[in-house]
């Protein structure tokens, strides 16, 4: 999917709920814990945009369906997991707390980042099939080997995030 004006509505849609979440998270006159009501809410609102963006792969089913378009699902995966990981962030205050903690925070940034370089290297896959020869062709070789190595890595640390997360929230009641 390659980002044009379409997703202008999408970004600065994402631009306004992540600065009012910020002023919310500021703003909070209380306690600003994962256990806290705001910390809740965020960590709820985060946890459901990542479980939203985890519905692409069940993209075909969900338009058969006509719950919702391929388009929306495809662009509501980019911009509303890259929103998530502000709330995220604003629910556990910006703290790595314990081991379960850290390793959450960093899947999360692993997933944002292997999720950016996809969507970069995949706005750079027309141009490989421009490079026929010579330093084009490895050029095109090097860009698609490196967009489906983000792909490999993409999809094992959703799921490692997903279990992890369930275990976070498990744990989190009784603990």
């Amino acid at each position: 999917m390659n980002l044009d004006r379409s997703h202008l509505k999408w970004v600065v849609a994402v631009l306004v709920v992540a600065a009012v979440a910020a002023a919310g998270y500021v703003g909070w006159p209380g306690d600003r814990t994962g256990s806290s009501p705001l910390g809740l809410f965020f960590g709820l609102s985060g946890t459901s945009l990542m479980a939203f963006a985890g519905l692409l792969p069940f993209k075909r089913r969900l338009s058969r369906w006509k719950i919702v378009r391929p388009q929306t699902l495809q662009r509501g995966h980019i911009w509303l997991g890259l929103l998530s990981l502000p709330l995220i962030l604003f629910h556990c205050g910006f703290r790595g707390g314990g081991s379960l903690s850290t390793a959450l925070l960093t899947l999360l940034t692993a997933i944002m980042l292997s999720g950016v370089a996809g969507l970069l290297f995949q706005h750079l896959l027309p141009l490989c099939k421009e490079g026929k020869t010579g330093k084009g062709r490895t050029a095109a070789v090097l860009i698609a080997a490196v967009h489906r190595l983000t792909l490999l890595l993409h999809i094992p640390l959703a799921v490692a995030l997903l279990i992890l997360v369930v275990f976070h929230a498990v744990m989190s009641l009784y603990f």
